[in-house]
């Protein structure tokens, strides 16, 4: 008896760890692209303007300066590709743009409702007015 109440212990606590494990592997993920998108004009730099093969993707004109044809090209393309792109393809996500009111001017991805989700915000400029930019991942 007392060696299943160990195993069911031992069990258990695996189960729990790797659970935040995951979290915390999915956290600094989430951190790290909102960074990413943020902070980075992606590779090449003008990659907005050919979308056969950017790099990796980046919104910013300049650190925390988001360029609308950066936007207007991100939410065109496909979802595995940005996936692929951002270094996210065992995880869903969704991108949001809103206006600090809460006008969503740009979405992509896929929206959930699950309580599992890692989610990020940053303000930011666009067109020099002030903005939030979401950014969510979960299994």
């Amino acid at each position: 008896f007392l060696l299943a109440l160990i195993y069911t212990f031992w069990y258990n606590y695996g189960i729990i760890f790797q659970k935040e494990k995951e979290y915390s592997l999915m956290e600094n993920k989430a951190f790290l692209v909102s960074n990413l998108l943020v902070s980075t004009p992606g590779r090449p730099s003008a990659w907005e303007y050919n979308l056969s093969e950017p790099e990796t993707l980046g919104l910013a004109y300049i650190d925390k300066t988001l360029k609308k044809e950066k936007l207007d090209a991100f939410i065109t393309l496909d979802y595995n590709l940005i996936k692929e792109k951002l270094g996210i393809k065992r995880y869903e996500f969704y991108f949001k743009l809103k206006t600090t009111e809460g006008t969503v001017l740009y979405q992509t991805g896929n929206f959930t409702t699950s309580e599992d989700v890692i989610a990020t915000q940053r303000v930011v400029l666009l067109d020099y007015i002030p903005h939030i930019m979401e950014f969510a991942l979960w299994n």
